[in-house]
């Protein structure tokens, strides 16, 4: 498949404390990932919400969603018996892959200077719960 990586936007950061965090005080993550297709422009959107909390407080979240162009010889490969396009789960999975990686690098930038400063964003394996392809 033929893409371009058209667009990265941070569309949401947020600390949502002040203290800094306590030496081994437990965080939690959660990741929500959803994908959409503008088949006018040919672009799949993968968007990645992260959010963090730690003893039933979040203290902070992040969304952010990559863009990437598909060429249209890419488009028309992909379409399947009835017209409509099908991403397979590998294709996705390396989409998130990108889109998450991305996300890690901007907030280590953005938690440079706050209470955050210490939190490492662990790894995400996509391909554990991206199983199914996505069709438009």
């Amino acid at each position: 498949m033929q893409y371009k990586y058209r667009k990265i936007d941070l569309e949401q950061f947020a600390v949502l404390t002040d203290k800094p965090l306590e030496t081994g005080r437990e965080i939690s993550f959660n990741t929500d990932i959803e994908f959409s297709y503008d088949e006018e422009q040919r672009l799949l959107a993968n968007k990645i919400t992260l959010s963090a909390s730690s003893s039933g407080e979040f203290i902070m979240k992040a969304v952010m969603t990559s863009y990437f162009e598909i060429s249209q010889e890419s488009v028309e490969e992909l379409r399947n018996n009835e017209g409509r396009v099908e991403f397979n789960p590998l294709a996705l999975v390396q989409f998130a892959s990108f889109n998450y990686g991305a996300l890690r690098g901007a907030l280590s930038i953005k938690t440079a200077d706050t209470a955050l400063n210490e939190i490492v964003i662990p790894p995400v394996y996509f391909q554990n719960f991206i199983t199914s392809g996505f069709t438009v």
